[in-house]
């Protein structure tokens, strides 16, 4: 849930600051990092976990979709031409 929520406000983020490419991808992936280390301050820890790999795998792809649409949909309704 926090992955989904951070994955949120970075898409937000890129889009209100009009990041393409690489640009917004960067931060897209900096916003992933960031989220890991969040639930590790949250008390999510790998140890609770079965395998630590999961742990950084873990809601990467409901990130990474909430990431990617929020980005191109306020890219696109800030930043299109009428």
């Amino acid at each position: 849930m926090i992955r989904v929520i951070l994955g949120v406000i970075f898409g937000v983020l890129c889009g209100i600051m009009g990041l393409i490419g690489l640009e917004g991808l960067l931060v897209g992936a900096t916003g992933y990092v960031i989220s890991y280390y969040m639930a590790r301050l949250l008390g999510i820890s790998p140890l609770n976990m079965k395998k630590k790999r999961k742990a950084y795998s873990e809601g990467a792809m409901e990130y990474f979709a909430s990431w990617f649409l929020f980005w191109t949909l306020v890219y696109t309704l800030t930043k299109a031409s009428p």
